[in-house]
């Protein structure tokens, strides 16, 4: 039977799956790549994030470093200086910086991947009124100090990690004295 002119135009069954099918594949591959964009942005972003904090805290503790008097760093993950805070010419402040340690072994010094800043004349009394001075992992699998001190200058290296990723930054400040 000869079909209508009106039967012609239209669509068959078959006609529409492969359409539909088609569409569903092209879908699929898109949504895949946008994925991926977005994971790729969110990762780009958190470790931008940690290279930032790092950053700031390596100019901070620089800062802070230049103006110090009476550097020590009795142990490689810490350091004690004074500082003028009065602008009298006299050391007035004793600070130090740390990494804390374990928090199980009873110290309290704070957890082991987080740097710390304290006032006071010994660690102790830093410890308790310590504050987060770097909320990321540090870890130096180069072997190297946090805190160094040789020929006058001061060496602070961080390697903050995010996921597979690790971050060394590194920085040498002359003290005032």
């Amino acid at each position: 039977m000869p079909r209508s002119e009106k039967q012609k135009k239209a669509f068959t069954l078959v006609e529409v799956l492969i359409g539909l099918a088609t569409f569903g594949l092209v879908m699929t591959a898109v949504v895949g790549i946008l994925y991926n964009i977005q994971w790729g942005w969110q990762r780009q972003r958190d470790d931008m994030i940690c290279v930032d904090n790092a950053r700031w805290a390596m100019e901070f503790m620089g800062t802070e470093l230049k103006q110090a008097g009476n550097i020590t760093t009795p142990a490689s993950d810490r350091a004690k200086f004074d500082l003028d805070t009065d602008g009298d010419n006299a050391a007035d402040t004793t600070v130090w910086y740390w990494r804390g340690n374990s928090s199980a072994d009873g110290t309290g010094l704070g957890d082991s991947t987080y740097l710390y800043r304290g006032i006071g004349s010994g660690i102790g009394q830093a410890v308790a009124v310590r504050q987060q001075l770097a909320n990321f992992v540090i870890n130096n699998p180069s072997g190297n100090n946090i805190f160094d001190q040789s020929s006058g200058l001061v060496t602070i290296e961080l390697t903050t990690s995010k996921g597979t990723r690790s971050y060394t930054a590194r920085t040498m400040v002359r003290p005032r004295n």
